[in-house]
C-alpha cells in the first residue's frame, strides 16, 4: 500500500486561453531537490507569461539579446554585452513607455541567459545536479535542434 501524501504543492492558473496546472504530492521519502525542481517548473510557467500579458514584444527583445550575447562564457565578455542595455531604441520598440523598466528586466535576463549564465534556479540546472530528476517535455513541445 502506498503512503498517503502529507503535503502538497498545487499551482493552477487560468487566464483567457492560457491554463497551467502543476501539482506535486509530498511524502516522507520526497527529497528536497525534487521539491525545488517542481517549484522551479512553476516559476518557469508564470515567468514566461508575465511579459506577454503586459504586451511587451519579447520577439524584438529576444532577437536583440541573441545578437548582444557574449561570445565567451566569462564575466568580462558578459559585461561588454550588458553595456548594450543602454540601447533605449530597442526598448521603445518593444513596449509602451510606462513598461520600459519591465522590458529592461526581460532584456537583461535574456542577455545573461544567452551568454551562458543564469540568475534563477531552473529545472535544467537542478536536473544537471540531480540526474535522476528528468525534465519532462510534453508531446508536441520537443526541443529545437539549437537547444539540444
Amino acid at each position: 500500500m502506498t503512503e498517503e501524501p502529507t503535503q502538497y504543492i498545487d499551482f493552477t492558473a487560468r487566464y483567457k486561453n492560457w491554463i497551467s496546472i502543476k501539482k506535486m504530492s509530498i511524502r516522507k521519502d520526497t527529497e528536497l531537490p525534487e521539491i525545488v525542481f517542481h517549484l522551479a517548473g512553476i516559476r518557469n510557467t508564470f515567468d514566461k507569461k508575465l511579459f506577454s500579458l503586459l504586451n511587451i514584444n519579447t520577439d524584438i527583445l529576444d532577437e536583440f539579446a541573441e545578437k548582444a550575447k557574449s561570445s565567451k562564457k566569462n564575466y568580462n565578455s558578459l559585461i561588454n554585452s550588458l553595456k548594450l542595455l543602454n540601447n533605449k531604441e530597442i526598448i521603445n520598440k518593444a513596449c509602451d513607455k510606462k513598461l520600459k523598466k519591465v522590458a529592461e528586466i526581460y532584456l537583461l535576463n535574456k542577455i545573461i541567459i544567452n551568454s551562458g549564465f543564469n540568475t534563477i534556479i531552473t529545472q535544467e540546472l537542478i536536473s544537471k545536479l540531480y540526474p535522476e530528476l528528468k525534465l519532462k517535455i510534453p508531446k508536441g513541445f520537443g526541443r529545437s535542434k539549437k537547444e539540444k
